[in-house]
């Protein structure tokens, strides 16, 4: 776990705070899996693993995102590219326990929590 990827709250019996922030964390991933299935099944560059330095990375991924949003923008939307399934093959975090967080990165994840209790969505409350 970093500051830039934090994992849900592991366990059973958790606060409301707590299951608020694991839902909101679930959405918001599967948003971004979602986007990327999409753009990975029209740019076939992401079908492997990208064997670049990180800065390299970050510009391909960058490059088609802008590519992607030119298409849409020209075409529309196209459901071809939609994924076909919702399912995606998740690596269970929760559960991985050679993955350790400093307390910072605790700090931060709880930060988010409470402001997501804070700031209520009005369905949140009935999917925990």
């Amino acid at each position: 776990m970093s500051e830039n990827l934090i994992r849900p709250y592991g366990g059973k019996g958790l606060s409301d705070e707590k299951n608020i922030f694991n839902y909101r964390l679930s959405r918001a991933r599967g948003c971004i899996e979602c986007a990327f299935g999409i753009m990975a099944c029209k740019w076939c560059i992401f079908y492997r693993p990208l064997n670049v330095d990180l800065e390299l990375a970050e510009n391909i991924v960058k490059a088609v995102c802008v590519l992607h949003n030119f298409v849409r923008r020209r075409d529309g939307h196209r459901s071809e590219y939609a994924p076909e399934s919702e399912q995606s093959g998740f690596y269970d975090i929760e559960n991985d326990s050679t993955s350790r967080a400093n307390p910072k990165v605790l700090d931060i994840r709880d930060q988010f929590a409470k402001y997501f209790v804070k700031n209520v969505l009005e369905w949140q409350n009935q999917k925990i």
